[in-house]
């Protein structure tokens, strides 16, 4: 019999996290539960909380990271990140110098940010129509009449 030796990685829980941070965790938990139960979104403005870095170290570790991972470039990039708890999302928008001007987490089905405004979308579909109407009829190719 042949003997084969398995790696073995024993993974050690992260500590819990402090009073203020469990705060924001719970106040996440009760607005995640809104959001399912009536579809109210909500946001916590970060930058108005008085945090650590190890808080929010001790934040981001316990959300864990999600799917989804948006870069947007608005008048300085944005960054919109699915958190490890789906519905939660953190947001954070950085000013042309690169300076962060606003972190939120909202709590969504998706975030505001990346949600097209009724005005765009009236705006896209005329340009989309302005463009196949200067698209030239020969262009698409001949049409299978069989």
């Amino acid at each position: 019999m042949t003997r084969v030796e398995l790696p073995v990685r024993v993974a050690t829980p992260a500590p819990p996290p402090n009073a203020g941070v469990l705060a924001i965790l719970t106040e996440i938990a009760d607005r995640l539960q809104r959001l399912a139960e009536t579809g109210e979104r909500s946001v916590i403005e970060l930058q108005n909380i008085p945090m650590t870095r190890a808080d929010r170290a001790a934040l981001e570790g316990f959300l864990g990271p999600g799917e989804v991972d948006a870069k947007l470039d608005l008048m300085g990039q944005s960054t919109v990140r699915e958190t490890g708890c789906r519905g939660v999302w953190w947001v954070e928008h950085r000013n042309p110098e690169g300076r962060v001007v606003s972190e939120s987490l909202e709590i969504t089905v998706v975030p505001s940010i990346l949600v097209t405004p009724a005005e765009d979308i009236v705006d896209g579909a005329v340009e989309l129509q302005e463009r196949l109407n200067q698209w030239p009829a020969s262009a698409g190719g001949e049409q299978d009449e069989t």
